[in-house]
């Protein structure tokens, strides 16, 4: 796959979900592969393209290595959506500035001994 498909969710291309079955993930590619067929889309020049995609996203989701790489790369995706998302429970949100300088001030000292928040 190329950069712009590494961009492309292969679960959102097929339309299933994280959970899909083995024969969820057949059965979606067989509908999807007959809507985007260059054969039954000959006036659409994007045709080609897109189903190259699907079976690009098929292959990987039948590959069990593959897949589940690409599941820990979506996960930490969408902690990282979901972490930039930290309010307080006044409602205001969170810089990442400040979740940094928290961070910092829970590292030692450099002579061992615990800081002392001010």
């Amino acid at each position: 796959m190329s950069n712009t498909d590494e961009e492309t969710n292969p679960y959102e291309l097929l339309g299933i979900t994280m959970a899909a079955t083995d024969g969820e993930i057949k059965t979606a590619y067989r509908q999807r592969s007959l809507k985007v067929h260059p054969d039954r889309n000959r006036g659409n020049p994007d045709a080609a393209r897109q189903f190259h995609n699907l079976n690009q996203a098929y292959e990987l989701l039948l590959d069990p290595l593959r897949r589940l790489a690409l599941d820990a790369k979506l996960r930490v995706k969408e902690h990282g959506r979901l972490a930039s998302r930290i309010m307080t429970p006044s409602g205001v949100r969170l810089s990442t500035s400040w979740k940094n300088a928290s961070a910092r001030s829970r590292r030692p000292s450099s002579s061992g001994r615990p800081r002392i928040a001010r």
